[in-house]
């Protein structure tokens, strides 16, 4: 809901779920925190603040910050989200000032060269203490930046790309998307396998303009599922935009299927819902 004209507002004492969108200015509340368990708001940190630090039994989180935020000064009083299980995160500042350790999927937005930004993650991850199982990452990172993140974190078995940025270049969308395929495609005998524990690799993409080479998807896929020392059993490539494969490659895809291999690869409308739900619902579609 838009707020913008509102001073202050009381909500039901029923609310489980509440979902905000303010584009400057600070909004009182009214409402009682204690059964809120989903929190969708996109503002200034203060808003989150306010709502979080005193919202004890919060399971799912989108937390959307300012582009201009000024963060407050570091403090080792940490928001505990002790059941926090689903999370998103625009900004990484945003791990500076909480503790969640029940989190078990997350997703956030990662510039293509974060910088010291992965510092506020690690720092978070180890205060934590949490075992993540789900990583979704939204944006153009790198791929030896995902490598970085796959291989210190071991207990990630799901990770999902999603190129849902609407000022990406869409150049540098198809190029980060090719370069995670080589990443995670095993070679030969002498190459060992960056994330060799991952059950399930995601892709997807809301650009009209960004190139998939199905091939070469199809070639990580194979590589893995034939690799020993890999667990890779479920894979999706989903498109709002883009072709479906080549003939030729949803053959090679279908025998894939055929051996075991649970593989979804979709078109259209509904694949743009999913890819949605991994980031602006803060949890995974199933």
């Amino acid at each position: 809901m838009g707020v913008e004209s509102i001073d202050c507002f009381e909500i039901a004492p029923s609310l489980l779920e509440m979902g905000v969108y303010t584009e400057s200015r600070y909004i009182p509340f009214v409402f009682p925190v204690n059964n809120l368990t989903t929190h969708r708001v996109q503002g200034p940190w203060d808003m989150h603040h306010l709502i979080l630090k005193t919202a004890p039994n919060i399971v799912e989180a989108r937390i959307v910050i300012h582009a201009d935020q000024l963060w407050p000064e570091r403090s080792d009083d940490f928001i505990d989200m002790l059941h926090l299980r689903r999370l998103y995160v625009s900004d990484l500042e945003v791990f500076d000032y909480i503790r969640a350790p029940a989190l078990a999927e997350l997703a956030m937005y990662i510039e293509p060269e974060p910088g010291s930004q992965l510092e506020h993650f690690d720092s978070f991850l180890a205060r934590s203490l949490c075992a993540l199982r789900r990583l979704c990452l939204r944006g153009s990172p790198n791929p030896s930046i995902t490598a970085t993140i796959l291989n210190k974190h071991l207990s990630i078995t799901s990770f999902v790309l999603d190129d849902a940025s609407s000022d990406s270049d869409p150049d540098l969308v198809s190029t980060a998307m090719d370069g995670h395929c080589r990443l995670l495609t095993v070679g030969n005998s002498c190459r060992t396998a960056v994330a060799p524990h991952l059950s399930e690799i995601s892709f997807g993409s809301r650009r009209p303009s960004t190139s998939i080479d199905y091939p070469l998807f199809l070639k990580m896929l194979e590589s893995r599922h034939r690799a020993a020392d890999c667990a890779l059993s479920t894979a999706a490539f989903l498109t709002e935009f883009g072709p479906l494969p080549d003939p030729a490659t949803f053959d090679c895809m279908d025998a894939l299927r055929k051996d075991g291999f649970r593989l979804h690869v979709e078109s259209g409308w509904g694949a743009a819902y999913i890819i949605d739900c991994w980031t602006y619902a803060a949890s995974w579609a199933r």
